[in-house]
């Protein structure tokens, strides 16, 4: 079975809807989301 991708760009600039001051809160939860779902459940 051979892999497949996708090439997908978006262009934030033309699509960021929040202030500057929020980018580092998305960033921050979004690093805690990813990080969440890596943990092992108890």
């Amino acid at each position: 079975m051979a892999d497949s991708y996708v090439l997908c760009e978006i262009n934030v600039q033309a699509a960021w809807p929040y202030p500057p001051q929020a980018s580092g809160r998305l960033a921050r939860a979004a690093l805690e989301r990813v990080l969440a779902s890596k943990q092992i459940p108890a």
